[in-house]
């Protein structure tokens, strides 16, 4: 969803100013992203994006949330579920 916002309109330009961007991602408020060092395999997922895949199918959001009723289902898209995610565009 980083990549695909920053390829939208709707969002800043550079994958640093989407992922820092106020209120959007936990780990980031949270202060855990910062603390994480990615792994080889988080390395070669970055390359598999960078290549052109995307199981995201061009989501823009995506929440781990049990509410079925909430802003994003009434505002937004929905995709797909992949495990207790909901992706949406």
């Amino acid at each position: 969803t980083v990549l695909n916002r920053v390829n939208s309109n709707e969002f800043p330009d550079t994958i640093y100013n989407v992922i820092y961007q106020p209120d959007q991602f936990s780990p980031v408020g949270s202060g855990r992203f910062d603390a994480v060092e990615p792994s080889d395999e988080c390395y070669q997922a970055l390359n598999m994006v960078i290549d052109g895949w995307d199981k995201s199918q061009g989501a823009l959001y995506f929440e781990s949330c049990s509410e079925a009723d909430n802003w994003h289902s009434r505002n937004l898209e929905h995709l797909f579920t992949y495990g207790r995610h909901r992706f949406y565009k």
